[in-house]
């Protein structure tokens, strides 16, 4: 199916205003990351959409589920608890149909460079390998 072709359906699908994000989070991740069998689904509470696929060279079951945002909008913990709640309750989940566990959020700044950061729901401890390796000056 061309490119084209796919770019008007996923656009179909997906809020008008938030249309710019999601194309331009769909084509780096198809175009410049490669990415195979990425989807687009509406999520209405959320008032977006997101893309699920995964990486190249990943197992086909580690999904990753990616909302995009603008690097203005003010992220807090309530938020990214909204987010987590909102997904869940659109019937995103893992492989194994647990809780979706982790979420990718594709930050857009205003010079179209997007940055990839994965979120986890509460709080995680670090590693004794991080904090023997913490540098502090």
């Amino acid at each position: 199916m061309p490119y084209v072709y796919q770019l008007d359906q996923l656009e179909k699908q997906t809020n008008p205003e938030q249309w710019p994000l999601v194309r331009h989070v769909y084509m780096d991740l198809t175009l410049a990351k490669m990415w195979e069998n990425v989807q687009v689904y509406p999520v209405e509470s959320l008032k977006t959409s997101v893309l699920v696929g995964h990486e190249p060279d990943s197992p086909s079951e580690q999904q990753l589920v990616i909302l995009p945002i603008l690097q203005e909008e003010t992220v807090s913990m309530n938020r990214l608890s909204s987010y987590f709640k909102a997904l869940r309750a659109a019937g995103f989940a893992n492989q194994k149909g647990q809780p979706l566990g982790k979420l990718t959020l594709a930050i857009i700044a205003p010079d179209s460079t997007i940055v990839y950061y994965h979120i986890q729901p509460g709080l995680i401890p670090p590693t004794s390998s991080n904090i023997n390796n913490n540098d502090d000056d």
